[in-house]
């Protein structure tokens, strides 16, 4: 092996295959995170690339680079980095459909390619707490106003609800339609919602093509997957303080109408027949 190899790739690969050599670093190095460079693409070059490289990607699928692995191909992204069994990379490799034929990876690659994912889907170099597809800046509000509400509110909105789906509140999404709940806190795999994009069943392509918009990206799924996954939470929202006096949604002019003034005293009016006047409410 050649002197320039980095020695994160040299300590894993002597991890995985049982060589325990009588020294505390190496037991360290055995807790470092799987990188793609050095440990997961080696193994997908031998065992993929045949299918998924340079010259034939099935599926639109290429392995040959961790973020066109991140995009994936048909099927959505192939693997979700922090989520082994979302990860559809995982789940063909380990279910041995892929690769096809009687070449199977061992026990010990499947591990490391679940490892790496479990840690982040780290490139060498990269600390994990940047990881791939970990960017959770934008808030739940805004995930669901810049992606479900721009791409699915035609049929799933006010006005129109197919299948008796709204999507417009993380309420109604549990709640969801016909065919039950459109998510599942904590559980991607099981959402309907993510079931539905990943079989780019939505949004609808003749809607795509009708109103010249793009599909949900893979970009935009993966934070979809992260947010469900962390159990769907939502912003927190304090109603901003109204005012009589300030209420934007009363004008001047309904200020004045008869059933928002005050009550006043009225006169008595004064009657001919003041004998049979006892009170004023006879008046």
């Amino acid at each position: 092996m050649a002197l320039t190899t980095p020695i994160h790739g040299l300590l894993t690969t002597a991890a995985l295959f049982g060589i325990f050599l009588n020294s505390p670093n190496v037991l360290v190095a055995q807790d470092l995170p799987p990188r793609f460079e050095t440990d997961v693409a080696p193994i997908l070059k031998i065992n993929c690339h045949s299918c998924h490289g340079s010259d034939l990607r099935q599926a639109e699928l290429d392995l040959q680079t961790r973020d066109a692995i991140l995009t994936g191909g048909k099927a959505g992204p192939a693997i979700v980095p922090r989520d082994p069994v979302g990860s559809l990379l995982l789940q063909k490799i380990a279910a041995g459909s892929m690769p096809p034929g009687d070449a199977k990876l061992a026990d010990d690659q499947i591990d490391l390619i679940r490892r790496w994912i479990e840690t982040g889907a780290l490139l060498q170099g990269e600390d994990p707490g940047t990881a791939a597809g970990m960017d959770m800046e934008v808030s739940p509000r805004e995930l669901i106003v810049a992606t479900l509400n721009v791409k699915c509110l035609l049929c799933h909105g006010r006005r129109r609800q197919e299948g008796g789906l709204d999507i417009r509140t993380r309420e109604s999404l549990l709640r969801g339609g016909v065919s039950g709940p459109a998510i599942v806190p904590g559980k991607p795999e099981e959402s309907l919602l993510i079931k539905r994009i990943v079989a780019e069943q939505m949004p609808p392509e003749e809607h795509q093509a009708r109103l010249s918009y793009r599909p949900i990206t893979s970009a935009e799924l993966l934070q979809l997957r992260h947010w469900i996954a962390a159990g769907a939470p939502f912003d927190e929202e304090k109603p901003e303080p109204v005012f009589p006096d300030s209420d934007p949604l009363v004008s001047d002019e309904d200020r004045r109408f008869w059933s928002f003034q005050p009550p006043r005293h009225a006169a008595t009016p004064a009657v001919r027949g003041q004998s049979r006047v006892r009170t004023p409410i006879d008046a």
